[in-house]
């Protein structure tokens, strides 16, 4: 009779487990469009900055890349907005693909506070999503 409810109770524990570890992998998915997506800001030198960023669509998307990359100062006073639809900047954005990375440079002031905000965007035939992204706070 112990024997018997030992082995239930494990058996009740690894199908928790089990459904555990599904529903977290689920969760590290971003969205049905976005698989994943990254940014990080660095100094480039005489007060410039630099924002990489990177975002990996769960398929071939028609549209992906990023919207916009907006840059703060320290105190959250916005400086500078790099849209895809800028001239000069439609790099930002790809198509047919399911992995874009681009990267801006902000030129600012030596000793001074950045960070960026990023918009994601993917879409296909069926839909889209954007998801948004806070990077760190640096000195420049």
């Amino acid at each position: 009779m112990r024997k018997r409810v030992l082995i239930s109770v494990i058996s009740f524990i690894l199908i928790c487990s089990l459904f555990t570890s599904f529903a977290f992998a689920t969760a590290l998915r971003a969205s049905k469009y976005i698989s994943s997506y990254k940014a990080v800001i660095s100094p480039a030198g005489d007060g410039d900055v630099t924002v990489n960023c990177s975002v990996v669509a769960t398929g071939q998307m028609e549209t992906l890349g990023m919207q916009s990359i907006k840059i703060y100062s320290g105190n959250g006073v916005k400086l500078a907005t790099y849209s895809y639809t800028t001239p000069g900047y439609e790099y930002l954005m790809g198509s047919d693909t399911g992995r874009k990375s681009a990267s801006i440079t902000y030129s600012g002031v030596s000793g001074r506070s950045y960070y960026a905000v990023i918009t994601f965007y993917a879409s296909d035939g069926s839909g889209s999503d954007s998801k948004s992204y806070t990077t760190v706070t640096i000195t420049a």
